[in-house]
């Protein structure tokens, strides 16, 4: 529950302030937490190093981090959920169904991202163009049908209409207006707030009045400062929308770079992120569909310590004795403590390691197994000992 207190900030409010502090003088920060003004959020951490976080809207601010999320059928679009994990520490899990029409997926925490999946159905699947890119899924044939891979390699997609979750519905905040002063380089609009609206550096502002666009370099309440200077006269209408979805298609046959499809559906995929103290609580799961029959599916897990499997050491077949303990992050539909095929297989309860490739025997609940782990750390095959 919400609680009231006084405290001072070194800028005339809450969202334009660069720290929240204990007292007057501004001498001692805040302590590690939520600061709001009944309008706005922001979490300040670090203490007493302390940095306080990006404005968010009240009341919901970051939605909670479970249940099932689907994106609107057909609207092309980055999708973004920021979701809040609380104090919790553990494994948090996200699985994402794409079906056979190509998406992109990638989770952001603390500043690391997050883009190595393995799927229910084909394993293990990661950009291999970056560790930030975004990992595309679906079928070949249906990502060859929209033109993913000629359109990343040309140089990605740019100005894709923008939405965020609010707990209850997706939310267009690829903001619109009208410009309300001149200034070089500069869009000035003075009913907007643009940092509660989320706009970003990078995305893409269009002067709808003369056609012309540029992308965002700073960002403030009611101005953005633009790489180009395209707004000569007031009042002229603009649009904000992403900025470039990087990425590298790769040269010859599918898949490749960030495209990883299958020849059929790959089933829901699970990408899982380690989360060892109880700040930083906000992360962000970010979704692109480019093609116009986009349709897709999530599902969050809060942070939760993983159960732990007894198993022996690599290269035992059948054995007896189980040395070790290492945990499974189970797949959609699959179960803590009892690892099945094509999930990840890792060293510790919050999944920061994943276990060697090798042969190793599993002792679950359910009797003792033999399973083989890739080099990836994805589990591709399960043989029951006699």
């Amino acid at each position: 529950m919400a609680t009231s207190g006084t405290y001072y900030l070194n800028g005339p409010t809450l969202q334009t302030a660069t720290l929240v502090y204990s007292d007057a003088a501004l001498t001692t920060p805040a302590p590690d937490g939520w600061y709001s003004d009944g309008t706005i959020a922001r979490e300040q951490t670090g203490f007493p190093n302390s940095v306080l976080g990006i404005v968010q809207s009240c009341p919901s601010c970051a939605v909670a981090c479970s249940g099932t999320i689907n994106a609107p059928s057909g609207a092309v679009g980055v999708y973004r959920i920021d979701f809040n994990t609380s104090t919790d520490v553990g494994c948090i899990i996200v699985h994402f169904e794409t079906g056979t029409n190509p998406d992109g997926g990638r989770v952001t925490y603390d500043g690391t991202t997050f883009n190595q999946f393995t799927t229910v159905n084909d394993g293990y699947k990661a950009s291999a163009a970056s560790t930030s890119n975004y990992t595309f899924m679906g079928t070949t044939a249906d990502a060859t049908t929209c033109g993913l891979q000629a359109a990343l390699n040309s140089g990605g997609y740019s100005a894709q209409r923008q939405y965020r979750w609010n707990g209850s519905a997706w939310v267009d905040y690829g903001t619109s207006g009208t410009n309300t002063s001149v200034t070089t380089n500069k869009l000035v609009d003075t009913s907007a707030n643009f940092v509660t609206d989320g706009i970003q550096v990078g995305d893409v502002v269009r002067n709808t009045t003369t056609t012309t666009q540029t992308t965002v370099t700073v960002v403030s309440d009611e101005e953005l400062t633009l790489a180009a200077d395209i707004f000569t006269a007031t009042p002229e209408t603009y649009e904000i929308d992403s900025g470039v979805i990087t990425g590298s298609g790769g040269a010859g046959a599918l898949p490749s770079g960030d495209i990883q499809t299958s020849a059929t559906d790959p089933g829901w995929a699970t990408v899982y992120v380690p989360k060892l103290s109880a700040s930083p609580s906000d992360v962000l799961a970010e979704f692109v569909g480019p093609c116009a029959s986009t349709g897709w599916n999530v599902e969050i897990v809060c942070p939760v310590l993983l159960t732990g499997v007894p198993t022996s050491d690599a290269g035992v077949t059948c054995g007896s004795t189980f040395p070790n303990t290492f945990y499974n992050v189970k797949n959609r539909g699959g179960t803590a403590g009892e690892p099945a095929i094509h999930e990840f297989f890792v060293r510790d309860e919050y999944g920061t390691q994943r276990v060697a490739a090798g042969t190793y025997t599993i002792n679950p609940s359910s009797g003792k197994k033999t399973i083989v782990v890739d080099a990836n750390g994805v589990i591709t095959s399960i043989t029951t000992c006699p």
